[in-house]
Formats: structure tokens, sequence, C-alpha cells
């Protein structure tokens, strides 16, 4: 888990890097969101499969997500992002859920 960033203020979030090939599974016991910051990458959850890409954000419900995919995501709990609504993303529903 990282914390804080350039303004000094405290956040908590996770980054993560895949390279090619590589899985994660993540159990989360808050909502998260979930942000591409690089590459494409794939996550299943609940059920429901999502692609994201650079710039795109997809909120999660509590549970497990399998992430697929190369390049860097960021995730952090719902709760902290309204704290501290601008860093470290803006989150959105823009991810192109995938049938």
């Amino acid at each position: 888990m990282t914390t804080g960033n350039p303004d000094c203020e405290d956040h908590q979030w996770l980054q993560i890097s895949l390279t090619s090939a590589q899985w994660v599974s993540v159990r989360f016991t808050h909502d998260i969101y979930t942000r591409a910051v690089s590459g494409k990458h794939w996550i299943s959850a609940d059920g429901v499969d999502f692609a994201i890409g650079p710039g795109e954000c997809v909120k999660l419900s509590v549970g497990l997500a399998l992430i697929d995919g190369e390049g860097l995501l960021q995730l952090e709990p719902v709760r902290a992002q309204k704290q501290h609504p601008a860093y470290p993303f803006p989150c959105c529903s823009n991810a192109r859920q995938r049938h």
C-alpha cells in the first residue's frame, strides 16, 4: 500500500505494475476504484468483465477481482476517494464492459 503524494496529503492507494502474461487476484473488503494509468487491462469481478485503458476507471464492489493486462494500475478504496476527490484520480464509469 502506498500512501502520500507530492502535495503532502495522506491518501491510501495501491499501485500495480503488470507485464505480459501476468495475472493478479485482488480481494477487497471495501468498494474500490480501479484506474488504468498506462496500458490496457481486463478485469473480471462478480461475473462481469471490463476492459480499461489509460485514464479509464471502474468502480468494483466488495469481493474478488481477477486482473490481466500490461501496464500500470491504481486501486483506491471508495471512502478515501470521497475524502480527497482530486487525488489520485477522479473516477468515472467509462470502462467498456465485455459480454
